[in-house]
Parts: structure tokens; sequence; C-alpha cells
């Protein structure tokens, strides 16, 4: 089996943005590499660009612009397979689905913001580094207690 590609530090940024919630950034970083990439790799950038997007707009009280991006985002994770560069694709749509539902019901309080996870099948270092950025975010005046 080959060795996976060498990750890109604007990648890695790109992942502990939106784990941190700064989706904006996020979408900037990664918009960066998604000019400079073709096929899958655009794909998958792209997915992850619309993903930050999503919960953007939602931070800014466009709830047309969640659902304009959830349903981009989604094409694009349809295209790539379920794990994809280490990332776990199919919990963020799951994720994603879940907090884009959650919207609907209660713009207010959403839950749990979506996070980039591992893939099961993830590399050392790509796991070693999502496992330590991808606590559950909160947004801020959330309660943390599930029992509140």
């Amino acid at each position: 089996m080959p060795p996976d590609p060498p990750l890109h530090p604007d990648f890695l940024r790109g992942i502990a943005l939106f784990n941190e919630g700064d989706f904006f950034q996020c979408h900037e970083v990664l918009e960066e590499l998604w000019k400079q990439v073709h096929g899958d790799e655009r794909t998958f950038y792209h997915a992850l660009i619309q993903a930050a997007v999503c919960v953007y707009h939602w931070s800014r009280g466009n709830l047309v612009g969640v659902r304009g991006l959830h349903e981009h985002c989604v094409e694009k994770l349809d295209q790539l397979p379920p794990r994809y560069r280490g990332i776990d694709l199919a919990r963020l749509r799951r994720d994603l689905d879940r907090f884009v539902a959650a919207v609907g019901l209660d713009p207010a309080t959403p839950g749990d913001l979506p996070r980039l996870h591992p893939a099961p099948d993830a590399p050392v270092r790509v796991r070693a580094m999502l496992d330590r950025l991808t606590m559950p975010l909160h947004w801020p005046g959330q309660s943390t207690s599930k029992t509140e």
C-alpha cells in the first residue's frame, strides 16, 4: 500500500480552525488549497469549505444560507468515499445533517456544532491531531451539560 501523501500544513490548520469553531477563517485557509488541486481532492476541500460556511451562516443568523450550503456540501460529500484523507466524511455528513435539522427546530440552540473526526483507518499523525481537536464545541452561552 502506498504511503499517504504528506499533509499540507494549511490542511491541518484548516481542520484545527473548523474544530475550534472559527468557520470563516477555516474557509479562508482551505479555499487557498482548493484553488490548487483537482479531482477528488478539489471536491474534498470544497465539501469542507461548504460545511464550514454552512455553520458560519448559522452564526450570522442566515438560515437560508445554512440550508443552501448544507445541500451543496451533501452533494460534494456524496461524490467522495466515507473516509478521505483521514477524515470521517460519513460522520461529518451525519453530524451536519443533525445540526441542520436542529437549526430548523430551534435556530438559537442547535446543540453541538459539527466537528471533523478521524476515520477509523486514519494515519496515526492525522488521528493524533484530530483526537486533540474534536472535543464538543458549544456556541458561547450554551450549556455544556446534557442534564440541564
